[in-house]
């Protein structure tokens, strides 16, 4: 199987773990802002591991009522997925997709 074959399988499984884990994330309010556990979605998968990033300041001042997740997953190769997660009632700057 060649490499770009492997990482779509990836990227296919990676993304439908996180479909089923986005239904394990449970908000709940605090002041005012939704906040969400994002412990449901696995740091590691597979052979794949995970480091956990903060958002910088600039972004927690233009998303007050969203909690975020930002987590980059990377393989023994070397590859790197990153996955970014605004999570939130109000819109702010966002649009409906």
């Amino acid at each position: 199987m060649s490499k770009v074959q492997s990482n779509t399988i990836f990227i296919i499984i990676f993304l439908s773990i996180l479909l089923v884990a986005s239904r394990a994330v449970k908000p709940f309010a605090h002041e005012g802002k939704v906040i969400t556990s994002f412990e449901g979605i696995p740091k590691t998968i597979g052979s794949w591991t995970s480091v956990d990033h903060e958002f910088d300041e600039d972004v927690k001042k233009a998303l007050p009522g969203s909690s975020l997740l930002w987590r980059d997953y990377t393989d023994n190769d070397g590859n790197v997925v990153t996955v970014a997660i605004v999570y939130g009632t109000a819109l702010g700057i966002f649009h409906q997709p």
